[in-house]
């Protein structure tokens, strides 16, 4: 079995009612070779103290943010102190399956970066839905997978191990985007590709305060024509607009991408200012040929 270290790479904002109990599902992995980074990004509660516990406990090495730098800057800060030869990234509030690092780490195989399933769990721990993919009518690409991360983001954080060199041209993040799982995905995808691995490995928690949600099952399908046809969110669609310009512009990707970034922002321009959004629908309805059930 693969036994190159792994650093897994942990935020923590206002997080003392979760943490321990992912904390204690992070060491009891049954993969050993594991370092544990945190930043705290200025938390007022006891988190901390959660933290200096279990750094005298188990060596986990934790920083706390001179200022608040918010969820994707504090990944990014994380990720920075990592050393391993593979990372993986955690939210404060789940709890992980025991074998999850070991799976990841053994079917990574040539790919780039890996995710997987996910049971949904509430405040309680109880389960919701034994898939995440299959409850929030997630589609995972298997074909040219940047066209539909164009549009969605289909990659959790959470379920996520990455490689190393990843890191050559995933960071930094650029300024314009708005999530940090979103972009790794894109950028694991100009060069060994991802890997999907239907298994739930997280008890993925969703409360209150959860940084993003997920929204109730509904068809792919249905899912784009009512984006289309509801009334825009602007301040949304202003950010994903000056996000798709960026990557149109941005030299990690291929020339052959870039121009797909470039008309994809047609998509959000046309959401934004046309009335019959005929363009946008035309698009959408091109992608969903690309999408495996």
């Amino acid at each position: 079995m693969n036994n190159e270290l792994v650093s897994i790479a942990l935020t923590t904002y206002n997080s003392e009612r979760f943490l321990r109990k992912q904390l204690d599902s992070i060491f009891n992995q049954s993969y050993k070779n594991i370092e544990v980074i945190a930043c705290d990004d200025r938390s007022s509660d006891g988190t901390v103290n959660i933290l200096e516990e279990y750094k005298n406990k188990h060596g986990l090495r934790y920083y706390v943010n001179d200022v608040n730098v918010g969820y994707l800057r504090n990944f990014e800060k994380t990720i920075g102190y990592c050393k391993g030869t593979y990372i993986a990234l955690s939210d404060h509030d789940d709890i992980w399956m025991p074998n999850k690092i070991e799976r990841l780490v053994d079917q990574i195989g040539n790919y780039s970066l890996i995710f997987s399933d996910a049971f949904f769990i509430d405040n309680n721990d109880a389960v919701v839905a034994s898939s995440i993919k299959e409850y929030a009518g997630i589609s995972v690409f298997s074909e040219k997978p940047y066209k539909y991360l164009t549009y969605k983001n289909f990659v959790i954080g959470c379920t996520t191990l990455f490689k190393r060199e990843l890191l050559k041209t995933a960071i930094p993040i650029p300024e314009a985007e708005s999530y940090h799982d979103w972009w790794l995905a894109l950028t694991a995808c100009t060069m060994n590709g991802l890997r999907y691995l239907p298994e739930p490995l997280v008890k993925y928690r969703q409360h209150e305060k959860n940084a993003i949600g997920l929204n109730k099952k509904v068809s792919l399908f249905h899912k784009a024509i009512d984006f289309l046809l509801e009334k825009p969110d602007v301040k949304t669609l202003e950010i994903q607009e000056k996000r798709l310009e960026m990557l149109s512009q941005n030299k990690v990707f291929s020339e052959v991408e870039r121009r797909y970034f470039k008309m994809a922002t047609g998509f959000f321009h046309d959401k934004l200012h046309s009335k019959v959004h005929l363009k946008a629908f035309l698009i959408a309805l091109a992608n969903l040929r690309y999408i495996s059930p």
